[in-house]
């Protein structure tokens, strides 16, 4: 009888533990679950940010030399991020030569040429719940390099 009786108290406080585990599990894993969102976006964020750096550069590296329009950089910006796999469409690509608006085939050699690629966070997103960062950021890079000839 003694074995019995000690038997179904090993078994009572397995089953014990089983419940305490279940409950520990249903306060750990919301808070995992944040974690790994927050790990989704942020890796996210930063691919799209290498990617926009990248379209800058390529886009920048074609307006500096000679012979080369504005037509140009923007069409070296979009294939860059379209060959990403990111809707070109979406992004906002500025020109600027020596600070302002300008054309780079009008540039003189020496002049500064920055070319800004800009996208919404809210268009590459892949959760959409926009748990760290907002719909409303912007993630953007800008590159400058001086005109040749």
């Amino acid at each position: 009888m003694r074995l019995r009786q000690r038997v179904w108290a090993q078994r009572k406080q397995r089953s014990s533990r089983q419940g305490a585990a279940v409950i520990e599990l249903a306060f750990v894993l919301p808070l995992l679950a944040v974690l790994l969102v927050g790990i989704f976006e942020i890796g996210q964020a930063l691919r799209i940010t290498s990617i926009l750096s990248e379209a800058s550069r390529n886009a920048c590296s074609s307006g500096s030399r000679p012979g080369c329009a504005n037509a140009d950089v923007t069409m070296d910006a979009q294939s860059a991020l379209t060959n990403a796999g990111i809707s070109a469409g979406s992004a906002t690509i500025t020109i600027l030569v020596n600070g302002v608006a300008g054309n780079v085939a009008a540039a003189k050699g020496n002049d500064e040429i920055t070319v800004v690629v800009s996208l919404p966070w809210s268009s590459v997103s892949l959760i959409r719940t926009n748990t760290f960062l907002s719909s409303g950021t912007v993630l953007s890079e800008t590159t400058s390099m001086l005109k040749q000839g």
